[in-house]
């Protein structure tokens, strides 16, 4: 929660010649990487996950609420970008997502999600949340 991207020049792109980036998520995967991220939640950031390798699996992951209005301006806040391939099933999401390849299934996702009502430990309440996102590990 409250993480920001983009916040101002990309030095990197600037040395290398490359496209600046201006509205990355929170998680970015790289072209020609994947990442395999499940029972995560993503919520109260500037962006959710941007998959811009399309090999990535999002398994039983919240994506809720990632519309912080920080970072550079002018660029549209998402909860998901994901490119063709990219693996995304048991996951809630409630806000923008970026998915021009159809990657994203109705059937298998809960799109306009409602409200997971977080408790203060951030594990959702709401019913339809059971099986999904972030649980803190108890103590024994």
């Amino acid at each position: 929660m409250g993480n920001v991207s983009n916040t101002g020049e990309d030095p990197v792109a600037k040395n290398s010649g490359e496209r600046p980036f201006v509205n990355n998520g929170v998680l970015t995967i790289f072209w020609n990487s994947r990442a395999e991220v499940r029972d995560c939640t993503f919520t109260g950031n500037r962006n959710g996950v941007d998959d811009m390798g399309g090999q990535g699996s999002y398994l039983n992951c919240i994506f809720v609420d990632n519309k912080l209005d920080t970072g550079l301006k002018g660029f549209a806040r998402y909860e998901l970008a994901v490119n063709a391939g990219a693996k995304v099933s048991g996951c809630l999401i409630n806000g923008n997502l970026h998915d021009v390849t159809h990657a994203v299934s109705a059937q298998e996702n809960v799109l306009e999600a409602p409200s997971p009502r977080f408790n203060n430990r951030f594990v959702p309440e709401a019913p339809e949340y059971k099986h999904a996102g972030y649980r803190p590990v108890s103590p024994n």
